[in-house]
């Protein structure tokens, strides 16, 4: 992990696309609609781990109000899983909510890795949502004291 970089610069078209081939088809970022999410600066933050020119992984956050930060989406490319890159990528999350002055991150989360990672750093589940989006995975939506 020692040549792994943060960044929060926008990637280009290509590698925005890249991670949606990662997701299940029917809930898949329209890319016009994810760069118009992810330009809206004020209401939105995406952090990308990048193993030099190559992006690891992605974390996109969305502000739904003063105290609270939703988790919209975190993909990391399948070559990296299970190395803790998505653990990371929540860590810094976490510690860009607590700096702007968050209280609570909240969000939805697939069981298994991604449910398992938000678990280890304090989340707590709310409720699951049996088939989420059609998907035929079940997610758990969470929440986060940010401390």
């Amino acid at each position: 992990m020692s040549k792994v970089k943060k960044t929060t610069k926008i990637p280009s078209d290509i590698v925005l696309h890249k991670f949606e081939e990662f997701h299940p088809k029917n809930i898949r970022w329209d890319l016009s609609y994810k760069k118009m999410f992810l330009t809206d600066q004020k209401r939105s933050k995406a952090i990308y781990l990048k193993d030099g020119d190559k992006y690891m992984g992605e974390i996109i956050l969305y502000v739904s109000c003063d105290n609270v930060v939703y988790l919209e989406s975190i993909t990391v490319d399948p070559q990296y899983q299970g190395q803790g890159y998505g653990t990371l990528l929540n860590k810094y999350a976490i510690e860009w909510a607590k700096r702007k002055g968050f209280t609570i991150l909240t969000g939805d989360a697939r069981v298994g890795a991604s449910w398992n990672s938000l678990k280890s750093l304090g989340a707590v589940e709310v409720y699951i949502n049996k088939n989420w989006s059609k998907t035929k995975e079940d997610y758990v939506h969470f929440y986060l004291e940010i401390k």
